[in-house]
């Protein structure tokens, strides 16, 4: 048995199994490539990290053939893309190089079967635990076409995540930050039209400075609106505002419990500070919790709230 095949049925029953990237170029993912793959092409990696997996979770990596027109990242020498990952933390377990073996497609095909569908995206990040772990009551109080505001999305893993799972959502994400609109449009290209991107900031006093009208005076209201890991105390009573009758507020941020330096002090929440926030604003609590995230030194709390119809 050749070393690929072995190796390609040692990842099929490993429990990393629903995870591989693919850093071979678009065009040769599209030709043919594993199911449930993800095609990040290498030269693309380091402005995508936000699409890749926890670093501590392993996972199988589709190298890259060596060319010569082939640029390596961070002076890292190029074999395929496996060295910068690690370099960068992460733990491609499974490395298969294609280019080396004539006869891989074939062999792959036979033992986890291949495809050359791209209209179904992989993904390999996890979104916040909070939206994983309360899906169903969200779809519950959510039946049906919605819509979903992202506040500080970032990149926008979670509204991708959400709009994978619900095909008839839509979404709008919302950041400033440099950069932050090129990845949301690399995160969510294969939404098209349902994901779309306002460049707008929260100021210190709550209220919006934006390149477009959003929102305010009379805009859009959302079935859902979210933001993790952003927080600005002044802006929380405007959060209920933009959610329409029986539509839900989540929120999750760092809460002032324990000795931490970041962030400060005076942008955490306080301890009781979102039920508070809830009780004042006359919204129901669905969910409640408090975790420590991946460091086990920062607590969390995260809720979902319902604007009482």
């Amino acid at each position: 048995m050749s070393c690929q095949k072995k190796l390609l049925q040692q990842w099929k029953t490993s429990s990393c199994r629903q995870r591989c990237l693919d850093v071979r170029s678009s065009l040769e993912f599209q030709t043919c490539h594993i199911q449930s793959s993800t095609n990040i092409p290498f030269d693309q990696l380091k402005k995508r990290m936000a699409e890749l997996p926890p670093k501590n979770v392993p996972f199988a990596l589709l190298a890259a053939a060596a060319t010569e027109d082939k640029q390596s990242i961070d002076k890292t020498p190029f074999d395929g893309g496996a060295q910068w990952l690690r370099s960068q933390g992460w733990h491609p377990r499974y490395v298969f190089q294609p280019g080396e073996d004539p006869c891989f497609w074939p062999k792959a095909a036979q033992v986890v079967g291949c495809s050359t569908n791209t209209t179904k995206p992989s993904i390999l990040f996890r979104p916040h635990a909070l939206l994983q772990d309360s899906m169903g009551l969200i779809t519950t109080a959510l039946p049906g076409r919605r819509t979903i505001l992202d506040i500080g999305c970032g990149s926008g893993r979670d509204l991708t995540w959400l709009l994978l799972q619900q095909p008839t959502w839509h979404g709008t994400g919302v950041d400033h930050l440099a950069g932050a609109q090129e990845r949301f449009g690399s995160m969510t290209a294969s939404l098209g039209d349902r994901a779309r991107f306002v460049s707008a900031k929260v100021m210190a006093d709550g209220t919006w400075k934006s390149t477009e009208r959003l929102l305010t005076d009379g805009g859009q209201l959302y079935d859902m609106v979210m933001t993790i890991r952003f927080f600005v105390r002044p802006f929380l009573p405007i959060l209920p505002t933009l959610v329409k009758s029986g539509g839900l507020v989540v929120i999750s941020h760092f809460v002032d419990i324990g000795d931490y330096q970041h962030p400060k002090k005076e942008r955490r929440l306080r301890q009781g500070e979102l039920n508070r926030f809830a009780e004042q604003m006359g919204l129901s609590v669905l969910v409640d919790r408090l975790e420590w995230i991946e460091d086990g030194i920062r607590p969390v709390q995260s809720v979902i709230l319902q604007k009482v119809v």
